[in-house]
């Protein structure tokens, strides 16, 4: 499944269309500034005034601090075994308002 939203689409309607989402695997394309950034993890949570969303990205090599325009970028700290140091880092937070595209990769089970 792929969701597609416009800057016309306000952060209400994508939350609405985001919240049957949860605990599913997706890809999600951001928009921010000149930068087009792909996440790919497991949907968690939307913030309870439906502005953020956060994604278990644990494979990600760094994670980002987003504002409206811009972001930053923070190498996520690993032990030698590759693991994720701070259990924190392990989140993305995601603004909704800055999502473009949502791609559901999850595996439905036909049972």
């Amino acid at each position: 499944m792929q969701l597609d939203f416009t800057r016309e689409h306000s952060v209400a309607e994508k939350c609405l269309q985001l919240r049957d989402l949860k605990g599913r695997n997706l890809f999600v394309v951001v928009h921010c500034g000149r930068y087009q950034i792909i996440h790919c993890g497991k949907l968690l949570a939307i913030n309870d005034d439906g502005t953020v969303l956060a994604l278990n990205c644990q494979s990600e090599k760094n994670r980002n601090e987003y504002s409206e325009t811009d972001f930053i970028q923070h190498e996520r700290t690993r032990n030698q075994w590759g693991e994720l140091i701070k259990p924190s880092e392990r989140f993305q937070y995601i603004p909704i308002a800055l999502i473009s595209k949502i791609i559901d990769y999850s595996v439905k089970n036909s049972a």
